[in-house]
């Protein structure tokens, strides 16, 4: 055992060193301490003498005034230490630090104590005795020193006050408020830029609670879980969303993955039982004509006035009323978080049966959820294998069948429905249209794509012959496409050759199996994805900002912006031209407005059709023949795309209109080939040489899906893409990000069941409107529009659901 040179206990010796070390420095820092606390006492020596000095006791009590009345006078938390500012009067320290300056010092709240007894008690009162027992105090446990120019003397405070700031400091505000008028307005004004609601969501919740303050209405939910609970409530009328699950093998290994479905017959169901849609199907194909002065003239706009509809309903089973009953399916991938790494796969169903202002609108049978698909991630080992994009498409088709089990057979054998009028229909379920862009129709038909030799899910058009539109190809057939899956069937290398020669990948399409339902009959030609988003969004704007770019500031700069080329002000002059920009295009409802198109980006279909109606205008002075041959030609061949995207967009086609657009598709494949011709001869090498993609031909086929299934916007991709923008604030505001699809499913499930009480609502509404007015229910048939009308119809008409 050895001892301790410092505080003379014994230890063991190898622990001796790690002890001596510590203990001299316990030693020191008690030393230190002490030091600290005498030279503390000192400091307070030195300002009680000379307060003392300046002011004197009267009657053995200093007198101490409070501390709002002495001038110059430092708030600080209580607790701490009171310094005066320095003032008339200053003492420095005799141990030479010139940044201790004490000016003369009192201390509120000690009128039984001397004035620099208070202060020290203030600055000690969390303090301890030394360790000797002295009746020296210890000092405070922080000190702040101040630059000598900011005028402020030190202060010293405990460990509870370090850091806080005088609650008197701030000054009292009897509407803190302002400028909102009342503090409730204030909480609102927060809750609604915390929700991001928009003026219609606030106008709407504004009205809601005036009405509550008028006592004409009354909001019984206590929290959001009764919200939900109701909602659920709500929702127990309507079918609701299975999880199942999807097995495939792939090398010999099982793979499951989670598939959530609305089966589509039992939403058919929910549509076929409400009383306000009943008035509004329509079963039966139809030829319209007009009368045009001279003879009728057949038209197309639903999807019953085309071709598909009375093919169908003319083979169908022979058995009274036999009618078609078609769905409208749609699916995609969305990114629903911002990085991208969440994504969703929804299937949105639509009933081809009710009118389109129904289907694209925003009640009770326009567009809806009844699928969400499994997403099979790809290992990047088995990247661009060929059996691993196969799996996916089984997966995707598996997934698909659960949705459409009960159609398979009921296409076959039908359903027995009674219509609102007592009429009973046999109802043949088929899937009439495929909404989608390229790359899903690609799933949807089990084409190979762009790398195929026949990249067209249409019909048989070679890769290379893509944006000839002049010449026609024969169309693929649910025939061909069978007949070679079962020669793959019998023997994998011949079927092979005749799946590629098809341009067909070796799996067996879900849609066979559903009568009438040919992929390749169904899948349409979509404005949004095709035009906008493609070959003239897409392609051509990109080519058109290379060769603004190319021709330098100038020229980008008179397209974006206004200019005056001369100052001549004489307006039948033709030395002034004021060019038409992209910044000061006419501005009306609906047309997006851009002041600037080369530095951005976008990648919104909808702005990209607007900048391109806009851009043409705006180049037609800067890309001229003279100056860029190969831009002149491009805005030949953009007014030649605007004028044909003009033409499928309307909302009533005749014969004449769908010539009209076969006459400029074939303009539009002479002015592309021209275009080829000048870029090859251009000095701009970045230009596009090879425009044969499938986007630059899939508008060959859009006469005959107009003649087929009725105007474009029966399957446009546009009502349905935007269902992803709820999908995405559901996820954000309504999930805690796992599980998301069941969460997300139950919020889109809710906002369906408000879709059937408001509509009930309102029709309700509009009928005590209009007995009030007329006296007759029969007068708001005349009155109402859109799925309110179907409300007078249904009453009056159908006995099981009376007014």
């Amino acid at each position: 055992m050895a001892q301790c040179r410092h505080c003379g206990n014994p230890f063991k010796a190898q622990g001796l060193k790690k002890h001596e070390k510590s203990c001299q420095h316990r030693v020191h820092s008690m030393l230190d301490k002490e030091r600290h606390v005498r030279e503390f006492e000192e400091e307070r020596q030195r300002v009680r003498h000379a307060q003392d000095s300046m002011s004197g006791p009267v009657g053995g009590i200093t007198h101490v005034p409070p501390a709002s009345s002495v001038p110059g006078k430092l708030r600080s938390p209580a607790g701490s230490v009171v310094v005066d500012a320095p003032g008339p009067h200053t003492w420095h320290s005799d141990h030479g630090d010139p940044d201790y300056v004490f000016a003369e010092q009192y201390v509120g709240g000690a009128s039984q104590r001397s004035a620099s007894d208070a202060s020290m008690h203030d600055v000690g009162s969390s303090a301890a005795r030394s360790p000797q027992g002295s009746d020296i105090e210890v000092p405070a446990d922080f000190k702040t020193e101040h630059h000598p120019r900011s005028g402020c003397p030190p202060l010293f405070q405990s460990t509870e006050d370090f850091g806080s700031l005088d609650a008197h400091a701030v000054q009292p505000d009897e509407q803190p408020w302002r400028p909102f008028q009342t503090e409730v307005d204030l909480e609102f004004a927060d809750l609604v830029t915390q929700a991001g609601l928009n003026a219609s969501h606030v106008n709407a919740l504004l009205s809601i609670i005036s009405r509550v303050a008028n006592k004409s209405a009354k909001v019984t939910f206590k929290n959001e879980n009764e919200l939900r609970l109701a909602c659920d409530r709500a929702a127990q009328e309507l079918t609701p969303f299975t999880k199942l699950d999807v097995t495939a093998e792939y090398q010999k290994e099982l793979k499951t993955f989670e598939v959530h479905v609305r089966p589509l017959w039992d939403w058919a169901l929910d549509l076929l039982n409400n009383p306000l849609l009943a008035p509004h199907f329509v079963w039966n194909a139809q030829h319209l004509h007009r009368h045009d002065g001279e003879e009728y003239k057949r038209f197309y706009t639903e999807p019953w006035t085309g071709d598909r509809w009375w093919d169908i309903q003319s083979c169908l089973s022979d058995v009274p009323n036999a009618v078609p009953f078609a769905f409208i399916l749609y699916a995609d991938k969305t990114r629903l978080s911002s990085h991208g790494s969440v994504k969703a796969y929804p299937v949105v169903a639509q009933c081809a049966n009710l009118p389109i202002d129904i289907q694209n609108g925003e009640h009770f049978g326009s567009g809806c959820i009844v699928g969400w698909l499994p997403i099979v991630p790809e290992p990047a080992k088995t990247e661009q294998k060929k059996s691993w994009t196969n799996f996916e498409r089984v997966i995707w088709h598996e997934s698909f069948l659960k949705l459409l089990e009960a159609l398979i057979h009921l296409s076959l054998t039908g359903y027995k429905h009674t219509c609102y009028d007592e009429v009973i229909h046999w109802l043949f379920p088929l899937i009439l249209i495929l909404s989608a862009n390229y790359e899903e129709q690609c799933m949807m038909t089990l084409i190979r794509g762009t790398r195929g030799k026949c990249p067209c899910p249409v019909c048989l058009v070679p890769l290379e012959e893509l944006c000839k539109l002049s010449k026609t190809f024969p169309m693929q057939t649910i025939s061909q496409v069978v007949e070679g899956y079962e020669a793959y069937l019998r023997k994998k290398s011949e079927g092979e050759e005749i799946l590629k020669a098809l341009s067909l990948r070796p799996v067996e399409n879900v849609f066979w199996k559903v009568r009438n339902s040919e992929p390749e009959e169904a899948v349409s030609f979509d404005r949004l994805h095709f035009l906008h988003g493609g070959l003239g969004g897409k392609h051509m704007f990109e080519e058109l900002k290379i060769i603004l770019r190319a021709l330098g500031w100038d020229a980008s700069t008179r397209v974006e912006e206004r200019y005056m080329i001369s100052q001549n002000r004489t307006i039948s002059s033709l030395t002034e031209r004021t060019d038409f920009s992209v910044s000061n295009f006419p501005r009306w409802r609906n047309l997006a407005h851009f002041n600037t198109i080369m530095q951005i980006t976008f990648s919104d279909g909808n702005k990209l059709r607007d900048v391109m109606k806009q851009v043409f205008y705006a180049a037609l002075n800067v890309l001229t023949q003279a100056s860029s041959p190969e831009g002149y030609c491009l805005l030949r061949m953009l007014g030649t795309y605007l004028r044909i995207d003009s033409l499928i967009g309307l909302d009533v086609h005749t014969d004449k209109t769908l010539a009209m657009i076969d006459e400029e598709l074939v303009v539009f494949g002479d002015e592309l080939q021209q275009y080829i011709r000048a870029v090859k001869r251009s000095d701009i090498t970045t230009l596009k040489l090879d425009w044969d993609f499938p986007k630059a031909h899939l508008w060959k086929h859009v006469i005959q899906d107009i003649q087929a299934k009725g105007v474009a916007r029966n399957y446009s991709t546009r009502p349905n893409k935007k269902m992803h923008g709820t999908l995405k604030d559901a996820y954000a505001d309504r999930s805690n990000g796992k599980d998301i699809e069941k969460q997300i499913l139950r919020v889109d499930h809710h906002h369906l069941a408000i879709k059937l009480l408001r509509g009930r609502v309102e029709a309700e509404s509009e009928r005590q409107s209009a007995s009030r007015d007329d006296g007759d229910v029969e007068a708001a048939s005349t009155r109402t529009s859109g799925l309110s009308t179907s409300i007078a119809i249904h009453y009056l008409g159908d006995r099981g659901h009376p007014p």
